[in-house]
């Protein structure tokens, strides 16, 4: 396995991953920007998140994968027929000393399409339900 692009403290984790079972949550861009700087960059849309559930003995060493992450930006240089929106994928690796590593997957494996319209980003509101 690559490196980890950066790592997110437990109780950051604990704060993202609200409702568990691998239910999408919305996280709130300033919970987000705290989490990791860049995730409050101004196109930044949404951030969402869904994992194991806030139970520690779900949060175990053996686990591989306990969450993902979709970071959803507006796309600010917009080429002729590109959609408005990029999601940006991210998962979240089992960890040792209350870090656990987050890896960038580009658009690869995230829910909505990697380029995406307003539409295409339904997929996530409608799991959390919250209107876009």
């Amino acid at each position: 396995m690559n490196q980890p692009n950066f790592f997110i403290p437990e109780g950051d984790y604990r704060r993202m991953i609200l409702t568990g079972s691998w239910q999408i949550n919305d996280v709130p861009l300033n919970v987000a920007e705290q989490v990791r700087g860049f995730f409050g960059v101004s196109s930044s849309f949404a951030l969402f998140i869904s994992g194991a559930k806030n139970d520690p003995a779900l949060i175990r060493p053996e686990d591989k994968v306990l969450a993902g992450i979709d970071w959803i930006r507006s796309e600010t240089n917009p080429k002729p027929g590109e959609p408005d929106f990029n999601v940006y994928h991210y998962f979240v690796g089992s960890g040792s000393a209350g870090l656990f590593p987050v890896y960038y997957c580009g658009h690869s494996g995230s829910i909505a399409p990697g380029w995406s319209t307003l539409e295409d980003l339904n997929v996530y509101f409608a799991q959390t339900g919250s209107n876009a």
